[in-house]
């Protein structure tokens, strides 16, 4: 037996256990010494456990002999034995039910070799991975600056006098420099994801304010191509959740956006509702899906739809264009986010394209269901089936008794048979006849046959100028753009029910009628805090429009508000949350404990960007009356005035009608002059104002971002988007709300306030 053990090239040492737990060494092979360098003599043990000691280094754990032979147990470590140089496994165990111990040693030393060789590989192949991260991330930016450049004055000489052929080359350059920023967009994004280092960062948003964003940005596209782009939205969805917005609209801008790339003839559709809510813990689980009519793909070609840079095949990638990143990136997002891309295609039928998402609630609560009065039955004309049904479920969600006509000669019909409607909603683009015919017609028939007159809406996928002149002269209530948002739909029901429930005539039911309440009193006073330029400027002049013969009292920050309203007694205070030395919510604690209990109180109105339970919440507790939303608003202010004091007396004047054309998204002069009642000189000191505080704002922003003081620069940001959108300049306001929500996202902050500086410059020319 021993000369059989010899042969072996593992090292094998046998103890036999008597009855007291005492080793008597039985056998030993010539390995286990060839192996160690170190001969084992002797019984008993404190022989085998010296033994060990010498064998296994001293910074290893030694095994405890006497506790493994109590528990019938077995031990196996691994080490470098200097004394053989090689790499060792020892393993003990207690054999023959607690009557023997087996110690095996094995040469290793080949094994470790090996997975050392393939360890140090697989760190080369991660640090090059890494470094070919790095350098595609800070190639992307530093080809990003100057091209953020190339786009901003390129739009900029768009908007000047050329010539045709120079305002085409333009376009060209303009549009060619911002898909190539979409391409280094997605290459930056794609290398942070497989470095490692793209984060996370959920937020409270109003979902529905999401979709809107994302709507807008894609429909252009889809519109220029004759698409019907259709939005699904369940009107049960709880809307105020958290989630990361700017990776949740980077996938669905993605996903629709390749749905009318491949769609030629047909729908794109974006479908969101809700699969299961868990009130107690603020969860739901959302489906949001994207659908179309268009090429579809087959089955065989699905993988690799999911492969970085690969297209399904070459003739796509040259008829399409695009680099085959989108997709690999958007799954890449939604897997950080527990989610996956699932798709369902037919070749030539199209595509669904859908992912399921675990939201946490912020209000678990749908929107309320609108408690209308006055509208009972509306009528809906428009030729495509889906997105009828969509505006169908959306009225009768509000328990709105709805009809249906396939097209414009059938709704003719149906109004002939004296069908009643409150409204009547009609889509533009129909066969047979178009919308705004279908409307002449109608209005004819009401003036010749006493047919009871109708609000009519109409919804056009066309932007085109045509539209808006015939809407005007036609005194159509309202136009709303396709695809048609939920919140916006609702909110003009919400008007037109007021109008039937309150009409005196059949004119006042008309916008080029419609009236507003303007208080009229020989003498009252108005504190406005506000530590804003900009703001105070625009909300004085919206005061003063409706209160012609008031006295304003001014006051840049919270403390000095508290201490005019002790001086002034004024009768109205309008009140700012955010300012500095003393906050609204402070200043008017402040206020209501120096009333006293048995006083007459002070209406205060909040002034705040932020709609948000809990803030209107804080509001009420700290004693405020009511709020209003900036930017601040005549409609606004007037109805909230109207709600607050209803006792004030006040006399009417016409509602200035402001014409329906295509907004400025850089600066809305029209909306801005409006809101100023037309006030040249007011509109020249806001000018002269915002060319001093805008860059103001940039400067400071500046100097945050250069100490890395990026909280601070979020503040600053904050107050620039409560400028810009009194100011009327959507984009930039945009962009300041951008960098305020990405304060966490420092290598993303330069990039917005980049943006921003390329803004102004381009609202500077304007100006």
């Amino acid at each position: 037996m021993s000369k059989i053990l010899d042969r072996l090239p593992i090292g094998c040492i046998y103890h036999s256990i008597d009855q007291y737990g005492h080793l008597k060494l039985e056998s030993i092979n010539r390995a286990s010494e060839t192996l160690t360098g170190i001969s084992l003599r002797g019984d008993g043990l404190s022989a085998y456990q010296s033994y060990l000691d010498q064998l296994i280094p001293e910074n290893e754990v030694k095994p405890d002999i006497a506790c493994l032979i109590e528990d019938f147990g077995k031990t196996s470590m691994r080490f470098y034995n200097s004394i053989t140089s090689k790499w060792l496994r020892i393993e003990i165990e207690v054999v023959e039910k607690g009557l023997g111990l087996m110690t095996t040693i094995t040469d290793i030393t080949l094994e470790m070799t090996e997975n050392g060789r393939l360890k140090k590989v697989k760190e080369d192949a991660e640090a090059a991975s890494r470094a070919k991260s790095d350098f595609l991330s800070n190639m992307s930016h530093e080809i990003r600056t100057p091209l953020n450049g190339v786009i901003g004055f390129s739009e900029l000489l768009v908007g000047t006098k050329l010539s045709g052929i120079q305002r085409k080359y333009m376009e060209n350059i303009h549009v060619s420099a911002k898909s190539l920023m979409d391409l280094i967009n997605n290459i930056l994004d794609f290398s942070k994801i497989e470095a490692g280092k793209l984060e996370l960062y959920p937020e409270e948003i109003d979902l529905l304010q999401t979709l809107d964003t994302v709507i807008e940005i894609v429909r252009f596209n889809a519109h220029k191509k004759d698409l019907e782009l259709i939005v699904n939205i369940a009107p049960d969805l709880p809307f105020n959740v958290k989630v990361d917005e700017l990776r949740l609209r980077q996938v669905l801008i993605n996903l629709i956006s390749n749905a009318i790339k491949f769609t030629e003839i047909g729908e794109v559709e974006l479908q969101v509702k809700l699969l299961e809510i868990d009130k107690p813990n603020s969860v739901a689980k959302f489906r949001f899906l994207v659908r179309d009519t268009g090429v579809g793909v087959s089955k065989s070609d699905k993988q690799k739809l999911f492969k970085a840079f690969s297209q399904v095949d070459n003739l796509a990638s040259r008829r399409y264009g695009g680099s085959g990143l989108g997709l690999v990136i958007s799954n890449m997002l939604l897997q950080k986010m527990n989610s996956k891309i699932q798709m369902e295609s037919h070749p030539g039928r199209g595509s669904r394209f859908y992912f399921d998402l675990n939201l946490e609630l912020v209000n678990p609560e749908p929107l309320p269901v609108l408690k209308l009065k006055g509208l009972k039955n509306v009528l809906v004309v428009d030729d495509h089936p889906v997105s009828r049904s969509v505006i169908v479920e959306m009225l009768s969600y509000h328990n709105v008794k709805v009809s249906q006509a396939e097209d414009g000669v059938d709704a003719i019909r149906m109004v002939s048979e004296e069908h009643g409607s409150d409204l009547i909603i009609v889509d533009y683009q129909m066969p047979y006849i178009n919308g705004l015919d279908v409307i002449r017609k109608i209005m004819d028939m009401s003036s010749k046959k006493s047919v009871q007159q109708v609000f009519i809406l109409l919804c056009s996928s066309s932007d085109d100028f045509t539209v808006f002149e015939q809407d005007e002269k036609l005194n159509i209530y309202e136009k709303l753009i396709k695809p048609v948002k939920p919140d916006e739909f609702y909110r003009v029901l919400s008007k037109i029910d007021g109008s039937l429930t309150n009409k005196s005539s059949s004119k006042s039911r008309f916008r080029g009628t419609d009236k507003k309440n303007i208080y009229s009193l020989d003498s009252v006073t108005i504190l406005l805090a506000e530590d804003d330029n900009i703001n105070m400027m625009l909300t004085a002049e919206i005061v003063l429009q409706l209160f012609p013969k008031a006295t304003l009292v001014k006051a840049y920050n919270g403390n000095r508000a508290v201490e005019l309203y002790k001086e002034k007694n004024p009768d109205l205070i309008l009140m700012d949350l955010n300012m500095p030395v003393l906050g609204g919510l402070e200043a008017t604690r402040e206020i209501r404990n120096s009333e006293g209990l048995n006083a007459k109180q002070t209406p205060i109105i909040a002034l705040t960007a932020k709609v948000q339970d809990e803030t209107l919440t804080d509001c009420r507790e700290a004693g405020m009356d009511a709020y209003v939303t900036k930017p601040i608003e005549l409609d606004k202010l007037s109805k909230t005035l109207i709600e607050l004091m209803p006792d004030f007396n006040f006399i009417e004047i016409p509602n200035a009608v402001r014409a329906s054309k295509v907004q400025n998204h850089h600066f809305d002069k029209d909306l801005l002059m409006e809101k100023i009642g037309g006030r040249i000189a007011t509109f020249d000191r806001l000018m002269e104002t915002a060319k001093v505080s805008i860059p103001g704002y940039l400067h400071r922003i500046k100097k945050c971002l250069e100490k890395e003081k990026f909280e601070d620069a979020a503040d600053v940001a904050h107050s620039l988007k409560g400028a810009a959108a009194t100011l009327c300049l959507p984009e930039l306001e945009k962009m300041a709300m951008r960098f305020e929500k990405r304060k966490h996202r420092t290598d993303e902050l330069v990039k917005t306030f980049e943006d921003m500086i390329v803004e102004w410059k381009s609202i500077e020319e304007m100006l």
